[in-house]
């Protein structure tokens, strides 16, 4: 199957199940997206879905975190929220627990590199993007060789930092610009959530400061204290990192979401300034530049998908499909982390050239 922008979809089969972000299935894989089904996709706010190709009928989206355990995380950021409303987070059983599964499924997964899940839906961004914050946190903790203790506060706190949003969430899903009264009400939530966690006894004072530090940067340009450098504890430079990078990837009603590659981007033009060197280093070693059915042309010209992650987060397995001319060729799958050629990908494409699809006599996808 291949990633494919909803615009470019009518027509095509669905590749993967879309889901939301509790685990419900909102559509089954195998149907063929029809108008309709492409307008309640837009609804819900995907951007994107996985479709059926047969040039790539044995690439699947591998979710290094099951399914049931990113839904229980997902419920226990819900639950925390809806408890943070009115001023505190009482029981953090279950977050505690999703944290807990969350990093032995890391551990026990050992895959060199995570991929982002770039088929998500807008209402669910709140509690999704926490849940992928922690993950993300938790991934550059184990890098940077945080024990068990650590790991856990730090991801409690990164699953909870954005609970001094709870009674503000229509700000932050609103399209249209703030006022001034309003984004300095915006600015001031990591302060409300330290002061929400540190309520209660059960949640360790360095959780609490994940919330309060993840719009701090290491220059001193963020909010709400302008703290830098060594002022923002291991933690609190953890969680600023893997906050900006997955809220880059999501779909906002501001601005369009960023491809990864895109947004690792922008955060390593940023390391050593805005971001931890170490830490903005450390989460670009472990999170893939280009998810699977990514359709990219090479730097030799070659057409070419993703099919699989490797142990370089910038140089998967990719499936040679046509040469320069856009010609078919006979595929071929090529590890670009070990390519005798030298070759990378150059350019991201949304979908096969409409040339290839000519010469391939296949019809475009469109909605």
């Amino acid at each position: 199957m291949r990633l494919l922008p909803l615009h470019l979809a009518l027509g095509a089969v669905l590749g993967r199940t879309v889901r939301n972000g509790a685990g419900q299935a909102l559509l089954q894989a195998g149907v063929e997206l029809t108008p309709a089904y492409l307008d309640a996709l837009r609804r819900y706010g995907y951007g994107s879905v996985f479709v059926e190709d047969p040039l790539l009928d044995d690439v699947r989206w591998e979710e290094p975190i099951r399914g049931e355990t990113r839904a229980l995380a997902f419920r226990a950021a819900q639950s925390a929220f809806a408890e943070a409303r009115e001023g505190s987070v009482r029981s953090v059983a279950a977050a505690e627990r999703a944290v807990r599964r969350l990093t032995d499924e890391i551990m026990r997964e050992g895959r060199a590199v995570f991929a982002l899940d770039p088929q998500r839906a807008a209402p669910d961004y709140t509690w999704t993007h926490a849940v992928n914050v922690c993950i993300l946190s938790l991934l550059a903790g184990l890098a940077s060789g945080l024990d068990s203790a650590d790991l856990h506060h730090l991801g409690l706190g990164s699953l909870l930092h954005d609970v001094g949003r709870a009674a503000d969430l229509h700000l932050a899903d609103r399209a249209g610009a703030l006022s001034d009264a309003e984004w300095e009400r915006v600015k001031q939530h990591p302060a409300a959530g330290y002061q929400i966690l540190r309520s209660n006894p059960q949640i360790h004072l360095y959780a609490a400061h994940v919330a309060f530090q993840h719009h701090e940067r290491v220059d001193g340009s963020g909010y709400p204290r302008g703290i830098r450098g060594e002022r923002m504890l291991q933690y609190g430079r953890i969680a600023a990192a893997a906050d900006a990078l997955d809220a880059m990837t999501a779909d906002r009603p501001h601005r369009q979401a960023k491809p990864p590659h895109v947004a690792l981007g922008e955060l390593l033009a940023e390391a050593g300034t805005k971001f931890d060197s170490d830490v903005v280093r450390r989460l670009a070693r472990r999170v893939g530049a280009y998810p699977n059915g990514t359709i990219a042309r090479l730097s030799s010209g070659e057409l070419a998908a993703v099919v699989d992650q490797g142990l370089d987060p910038w140089r998967p397995t990719v499936r040679v499909v046509a040469g320069a001319d856009l010609r078919r060729r006979e595929p071929l799958d090529v590890d670009l982390a070990h390519d005798g050629q030298g070759r990378r990908i150059a350019v991201v494409l949304p979908d096969w050239p409409l040339e290839f699809m000519r010469r391939m006599g296949r019809r475009p996808a469109r909605s």
